[in-house]
């Protein structure tokens, strides 16, 4: 269970339990029908988050994947341009050779 709708599921729980010992019949009602409503809304929230969190994590792979290609472009055109004698140092480096 999520640390987000824990404190809810709590509520849930307590209401169901001191639901007995109350004597006024409407106050019964209203709380049972209301933590009925709590605990339902509880549990779309926690559909809501596994959903959110397994598109979250999709997109934070297609992320990682979209950098591991524009880094191999990089990588190929510095290849290219070390086969072609064309790579300069960066401006305050100088060349080391071997």
């Amino acid at each position: 269970m999520s640390c987000v709708t824990q404190p809810g599921a709590r509520v849930v729980q307590s209401a169901r339990a001191v639901l007995p010992t109350v004597s006024d019949q409407a106050s019964a009602l209203q709380l049972s029908t209301s933590s009925q409503q709590l605990g339902a809304a509880l549990g779309d929230l926690r559909s809501a988050l596994y959903r959110a969190r397994e598109v979250c994590s999709g997109l934070e792979l297609e992320s990682a994947a979209e950098l591991i290609r524009s880094l191999k472009l990089e990588l190929e055109a510095f290849q290219r341009a070390a086969e072609r004698s064309e790579l300069r140092p960066l401006p305050g480096e100088t060349v080391r050779l071997g």
